[in-house]
């Protein structure tokens, strides 16, 4: 019998990608409380300036980590600034920040933001989130046949931003039919 409490965790994204992050997490650890911060207000990140991200990611820290044992950052656009700037108060998880250096070779699916950190030379810059967050299905399955099909067969996509997660089975799918 497990003796300890379960943890008290907070899921910051820009939108609803934090869902597909929570998802996950329920499965690994469904005792701990979670709670998800969708910064609605804020969104789209992606369009954005670099400063404003910065007072906004620092407001979020601030204002809703402390009350947590552990904080989850399942935004890519929050997770590449607290990185790069030195915001974190240290109980935080960065999801994304392996994404620069781990997966050459890869092709990497940006958001706008994103796309000009990463000396990538394989990266998609694409404006997806919004369209996932506002539930537009189709343009959504456009953009990613599009996509898809522009690659060379073999190759790899990861996914930058936890918004294109929800549409991971989507992804599979076309891929599959492209041998990508």
């Amino acid at each position: 019998m497990n003796s300890q409490k379960p943890s008290n965790i907070l899921l910051i994204d820009s939108g609803v990608g934090c869902l597909a992050v929570l998802e996950k997490l329920l499965q690994v650890s469904p005792e701990s409380d979670y709670t998800c911060v969708m910064d609605t207000k804020f969104f789209p990140y992606g369009n954005k300036s670099e400063l404003d991200l910065i007072h906004r990611a620092k407001y979020l820290l601030n204002e809703y980590s402390k009350d947590y044992d552990y904080t989850i950052i399942a935004c890519h656009t929050l997770s590449l600034l607290i990185s790069r700037f030195g915001l974190s108060l240290g109980n935080e998880f960065l999801i994304t920040s392996l994404i620069p250096n781990f997966f050459e070779g890869e092709y990497v699916l940006c958001t706008p933001f994103s796309y000009k950190y990463f000396s990538h030379d394989k990266k998609i810059k694409t404006h997806l989130a919004g369209n996932i967050q506002f539930n537009v299905k189709n343009s959504v399955m456009f953009t990613i046949d599009k996509i898809v099909q522009s690659m060379p067969r073999g190759s790899s996509l990861v996914l930058g931003c936890t918004h294109y997660s929800l549409f991971h089975r989507y992804f599979t799918d076309i891929g599959n039919r492209h041998g990508v």
